[in-house]
Order: structure tokens, then sequence, then C-alpha cells
């Protein structure tokens, strides 16, 4: 497979604005459209379109779930910022998501007319913000044992042969905390599961090297106690509610997940239990740690679970082995870690 951080083609363009306003769409196209640019290369490099492009779509998304006009303006971006902030997004993830719409704007507006100079003192201002704003991950740190423990009480207690959405998206969401807790892939490449990406038996899960942050594909392995709950939801549970489209994640009334949905699930689902309402990201962070406690001398291998290209990103952690041979390893622990729980 080629990678989308190596080459765009027309239809990647396409997709990317596909729900844009017809104007956007046109500047976008004419920006970066191969066919448009007969052969110059673009001003930002694929995997850029794609993370500025991703940002600007789930901003107009915010939009219209608020009723608001699908347009930049100082309204839509403050909502914006409440939406991410109630997902548990950091500062310093927001100033990133606003300095993503303000590239955006000089591609499909004419930000010289100074029209939207509130949306760059905007984001120089919450840039700064973060900048003084410590990073809190310490006292959101959980082990994976009550994330699977939570997760499989989850799918036990619901009852989604009843037909009732309560029940089906109760399994669902225990389905994602578990999956999750164990291939902790990053939140844009667990949203956006295909069945095809899933093996026949559930063994195993192929993320494309276009849904992954360091640009090359991912296998992760599923432990085997997680397989049979993954095939119920995909041979069982899912058919009977899923509309017209092939993600492994359902919504209300079979349409896909929107922007927020599963942050929003976790963060309910384990308040009540755990006493820290979790995001997805902090699953990684659980799968690193639940590593580094159990092999102090192999830290290194939670650097591969996560997928950290730079050795930098998680200096807390030493040598590793290869992202295929840390997923089993690690799906082999958590296995062994949950049986001696009983």
């Amino acid at each position: 497979m080629v990678s989308i951080i190596r080459r765009t083609s027309p239809e990647l363009v396409r997709q990317r604005c596909a729900g844009w306003p017809k104007s956007d769409q046109a500047a976008w196209k004419n920006a970066f459209d191969p066919e448009m640019l007969l052969g110059v290369d673009p001003c930002w490099a694929p995997v850029t379109q794609y993370q500025n492009g991703s940002v600007y779509g789930r901003y107009l998304e915010v939009c219209r779930q608020n009723r608001l006009a699908e347009d930049l303006s100082a309204d839509g971006l403050q909502q914006f910022i409440r939406t991410a902030e109630g997902n548990g997004c950091s500062a310093i993830t927001i100033s990133g998501y606003v300095w993503s719409l303000w590239k955006v704007a000089t591609i499909v507006r004419d930000v010289s007319s100074g029209d939207l100079d509130w949306l760059l003192t905007s984001a120089k201002r919450i840039g700064a913000a973060s900048n003084r704003t410590r990073k809190r991950k310490a006292d959101r740190y959980v082990s994976v044992e009550p994330l699977l423990e939570l997760g499989f009480s989850t799918m036990r207690n619901a009852v989604p042969q009843s037909g009732r959405w309560a029940e089906i998206q109760s399994y669902r969401d225990g389905l994602f905390l578990t999956f999750a807790s164990v291939c902790p892939e990053r939140l844009r490449a667990l949203e956006a599961i295909r069945l095809n990406w899933i093996s026949e038996d559930c063994s195993c899960v192929k993320f494309p090297a276009e849904f992954q942050k360091t640009g090359e594909s991912s296998t992760r392995i599923v432990p085997a106690f997680l397989r049979p709950a993954l095939a119920r939801w995909v041979n069982d549970i899912r058919p009977t509610v899923a509309g017209d489209h092939d993600l492994l994640w359902v919504g209300k009334g079979g349409r896909p997940l929107g922007f927020g949905a599963i942050q929003a699930a976790m963060r309910k689902q384990t308040k009540p239990v755990l006493g820290i309402a979790l995001t997805p990201h902090r699953l990684r962070d659980a799968a690193a740690t639940f590593v580094v406690e159990e092999l102090t001398d192999q830290a290194g291998l939670a650097a591969q679970i996560l997928n950290h290209r730079d050795p930098n990103s998680a200096r807390h952690y030493t040598e590793a082995a290869t992202g295929l041979k840390a997923s089993r390893k690690v799906g082999a622990l958590v296995e062994a870690a949950r049986k001696k729980a009983g």
C-alpha cells in the first residue's frame, strides 16, 4: 500500500474535504489536487494536509451539531474549544487545533483582507497560554487490569440481544475500552477501523499507513481472551444495527460515530467506577505503564507498543522489539495478569 504520507491522489483530496462548503472544497482542490498542480509540489506535505484538514472537518461538524454557521467564526471557535475541553483535550492539544484552523484558513480564505486576523490572534494567545500549562498526566495514570475488568463487566452486564440501543451501546463501549487497552492505537486509527481490517478469526487488526501518525502500517494482535467478544460484535451484534457503512464502531441509528462520541463514552464509563474520567489517549498510557511495571528491564517495549518513532518522545522507555512482537508480548502479559487475578 502506498502511504498517504508520501503521496496524495485526487480521490484522497476529494475525500478529505467532502462535506465542506463548496467554496472551501474548490480552494482545497486548487491547492492540493495533483491534477490541478500539474507537477508542481503542493505547499504542504500529504500528512500535513490530512492533519489540518481533519481538524477543520471536525470544527465544521461541531458547528453543525450546535446549529452554527459552517464558517470560521468566533462563536464557532468558542464552541469547538468547549467541545475539545469536554472531551479531555489538553491546552497544548487545543492550541494545535486552533493553529490548524488558521493554516486551513490561509488555504480556503483570503486572509490578506484582515477579516480573519482575530483567528491568528486567538491562535497566538492560546499557544502562549498553553506553553505555560504543565501537562498533567501523572494523576490520570491507571493500570490495565481495572480497565479490562471494567470493560468485560460492562459487556457481561449488557443484553444486546434485546435490541434496545442502550444495551447495544453498553456492549460497544465495554468492547472499545477493552480493545483500546490491549491494542493501544491512536484515537484517529481506532475510530477509523473498517471490517476488512480485521482478520476472519478476529485474531489481528491491520491498520493502514494513512491512518498512522508515523506513516507506517501497523498490525495489532488481538489477545485470545478478547477475540470471542470482538467476534460477537462483528458477527452478531453490529449487523443488527449498522447502516450502510463498513466502520466497526456504530452510533445510534446505525450511523458512523460522530466527532467526540468515543471520548464522551469513555469518560462517562470510567469516571463513576475508577474515579477518573479517562480519554482514549489515556488508554495508551495505561498499556505503556503496564509494560514498565511488569517488565522493568524491557521498558522500551512500551515505546514500540505505542508506535513512537522518535525515541525522545518516550525517554523513560528503553530498548524495544519490533511493533508486532511487542503487540504479541503485551497481549500475552495482559492475559496472564488477568488469569492470575481470577
